[in-house]
């Protein structure tokens, strides 16, 4: 079997390559290190893809996924199976910064790409690194009650599923845009074109080989802020917006699945649902009582634009499309591991 992951480098993508690895899979790999041009040094993600550069059956291509040529020389060598496409600008206030460099990396390439094994590998799963912010902020209008440490669904619902209306919003920023644009893209090249498609809506996905930057992945950079003695911003709704934290590994786990049973333009709202939920206030203390420091803490009134006040992923439907497939890491398991000095060459 012959599987391309693009984003190699990236959160999910590593975790792709090193799970697909061990069931003798050949892998290509691509990635830019586009992080370190987004956030800059911190960023960087040089140091995991040289701790993937022994794994067994994989080869990495240094390419922008924008490159239509360079891409094509990949595609064209050799027909593929499974085609995982992580690639993305993966920051909504980034987004803001250049729209146009956002559409073209997250909407355009993901049409070129999807074309291109449409001709050269039409029986391939394609598989989509789709985000929650399709939505807009269209779940802030879900009715909520506000407690101590969190907000909660008024009506005790298990959370959001792949039936909430993308089109139920005020705003959903540059990043969202174009996200859908290619989450639509992808279902149609399975309903039109018949192909094997899935488009997975992520929450917070967070691991150690996710970056801790300020813009993107707050659990990792929660964690990076008080192993650093760093001072960490809480923006808007006193600290009591809620996420619902997945590892990567589960989420490659259940892409897993999705490639041993397709279907055609599936979606899922792929997160750690209930179980794995958390505010930003009680993150906060789970992390001063696993360190038994306490944190340096500001807090900004100003929420950021778009922002999802409670966000919680219904699970139920995919469970049972893939009864085998369930959450493995819970919420504590994911903060020590994030709070481990040990993997903060690769966090």
């Amino acid at each position: 079997m012959r599987i391309l992951i693009t984003g190699s480098s990236g959160l999910i993508g590593s975790e792709a390559v090193k799970h697909f690895s061990q069931y003798n899979c050949d892998i290509v790999g691509i990635d830019n290190n586009g992080r370190k041009d987004f956030f800059g040094n911190e960023g960087d993600t040089s140091s995991i893809q040289e701790s993937l550069k022994n794994t067994r059956n994989y080869q990495f291509h240094s390419l922008d996924i924008t490159n239509i040529y360079h891409l094509r020389k990949i595609i064209w060598a050799d027909k593929f199976d499974l085609v995982i496409h992580c690639a993305a600008q993966p920051s909504h206030d980034k987004s803001a910064e250049n729209p146009a460099k956002d559409f073209q990396i997250n909407a355009m390439a993901t049409v070129t790409l999807l074309d291109e094994i449409r001709q050269h590998s039409p029986k391939a799963t394609f598989i989509f690194c789709s985000t929650n912010k399709v939505y807009g902020d269209g779940p802030n209008y879900v009715p909520m009650t506000e407690g101590e440490t969190r907000f909660e669904y008024a009506d005790n619902t298990e959370g959001i599923n792949s039936s909430f209306n993308t089109g139920n919003c005020k705003i959903r920023t540059p990043f969202g845009v174009s996200k859908l644009s290619a989450d639509c893209a992808v279902q149609e090249y399975g309903n039109y074109f018949g192909m094997n498609t899935a488009v997975f809506r992520l929450g917070c996905v967070t691991g150690s080989a996710q970056k801790g930057v300020e813009l993107h992945g707050f659990l990792n950079y929660l964690c990076k802020c008080a192993r650093e003695d760093k001072e960490f911003t809480i923006y808007g709704y006193k600290g009591k917006q809620v996420r619902d934290i997945i590892h990567a590994s589960d989420v490659v786990s259940a892409m897993h699945e999705f490639w041993k049973e397709p279907s055609k333009g599936a979606v899922f709202n792929m997160g750690g649902g209930k179980e794995n939920s958390v505010s930003v206030l009680e993150a906060i203390a789970m992390v001063e009582e696993l360190t038994g420091k306490q944190m340096n803490i500001k807090y900004s009134p100003d929420a950021r634009k778009g922002d999802h006040m409670l966000y919680i992923t219904d699970l139920r439907r995919f469970k049972v499309l893939y009864p085998c497939w369930k959450i493995t890491k819970n919420l504590k398991f994911i903060l020590e591991d994030l709070l481990n000095e040990d993997n903060s060459a690769v966090s």
